[in-house]
């Protein structure tokens, strides 16, 4: 078990990363609440193999994770959220871990809204969120606990409108795991 001390440390800056790099706390609240529309850059597209991809999807923690997601979501008498591990949403999710894992931010790494994934994918939606996570000690019930003592990370795992959640965990070259929740309503 963490100490207290390093537990509230590491909430702290996964608060700060989720809120993402250069929001006002206003702009991240209209994120979580309204149908999300990708900002353009006129950066040129991330390429995944410019970089060597040595960490390793713990497949097993995701199912855990979900399993958690869903029992916080019965004991607020919600519906369950689907979740496939071999749908596109769920490989949008596994790509946003790989890439939270060199940038901690909702901006991917090309500079596109975290969003931009799920068009890459041929996803179309109508509303989605994202939570984002790491932690050396981080497990899946710990990830999702942590995510419910935070106000806007709770309210995406326990809104109504979402069915579905692409939930991966990404074992990065640092020892650290990386998680992600995608939140969609199509």
């Amino acid at each position: 078990m963490l100490p207290q001390a390093l537990a509230l440390g590491l909430l702290l800056l996964v608060l700060s990363g989720c809120m993402g790099l250069g929001q006002e706390m206003g702009e991240w609240l209209d994120f979580l609440a309204a149908p999300h529309a990708p900002r353009q850059s006129s950066r040129e597209p991330y390429d995944e193999e410019d970089e060597e991809l040595t960490g390793i999807p713990a497949r097993s923690d995701e199912q855990e994770a979900v399993a958690a997601l869903n029992a916080l979501r019965e004991q607020a008498d919600l519906h369950p959220l689907a979740w496939n591990p071999a749908s596109r949403l769920q490989q949008a999710a596994r790509l946003r871990a790989v890439e939270i894992s060199r940038r901690f931010s909702h901006t991917r790494p090309d500079g596109r809204d975290c969003a931009s994934v799920l068009e890459e994918n041929g996803i179309r939606f109508r509303a989605t969120g994202e939570n984002i996570a790491y932690g050396s000690g981080l497990g899946p019930v710990g990830v999702t606990k942590m995510w419910e003592k935070s106000q806007g990370h709770r309210r995406n795992m326990l809104n109504a409108t979402y069915r579905e959640v692409g939930l991966a965990a990404y074992s990065g070259r640092n020892g650290q795991i990386y998680w992600v929740q995608i939140f969609l309503r199509r």
